[in-house]
């Protein structure tokens, strides 16, 4: 959140939230699995970006019950590195927006794409505004 408050001039109407998902949490040992996106501004809504990610090693089946992919959804799907140039332009130049969106951040750059921009975590924001909340999670924080 610091970030986004530093760099407040240079903030569009143009945003982008986006949702990995994974086979674990070490972006040293794991690998992304799915990449989504929705991009709006004022206007609402402009474009949604989605895409399996084949990760060349089997899905945990704990991360199959979790997120509901399997296997068979990215067994013929593109591996990161040949959506990175499509994921930079459907981006752009947004305010990237994600809970923990840090965690996003890590295994994007590790598998290669940098992002520069500016970043606002949700995650930041609902510490903020509910403090004495037990869970942050978005399922957590939708009970509220």
């Amino acid at each position: 959140m610091t970030q986004l408050t530093q760099n407040s001039d240079q903030i569009t109407n143009n945003y982008c939230v986006i949702d990995i998902e994974t086979t674990g949490l070490d972006n040293r040992a794991d690998a992304i699995i799915e990449v989504a996106a929705i991009k709006f501004g004022l206007e609402g809504i402009f474009e949604t970006y989605q895409s399996f990610v084949n990760p060349g090693k089997e899905i945990p089946p704990f991360i199959s019950d979790l997120t509901g992919i399997f296997d068979k959804d990215v067994l013929l799907a593109p591996e990161f590195h040949s959506i990175i140039p499509e994921l930079k332009e459907f981006i752009g130049d947004s305010v990237l927006i994600g809970h923990n969106v840090g965690f996003d951040i890590g295994f994007l750059r590790e598998f290669g794409f940098n992002f520069e921009g500016i970043l606002f975590d949700t995650l930041d924001l609902s510490y903020v505004i509910h403090p004495t909340q037990l869970d942050y999670s978005l399922t957590g924080l939708s009970l509220f």
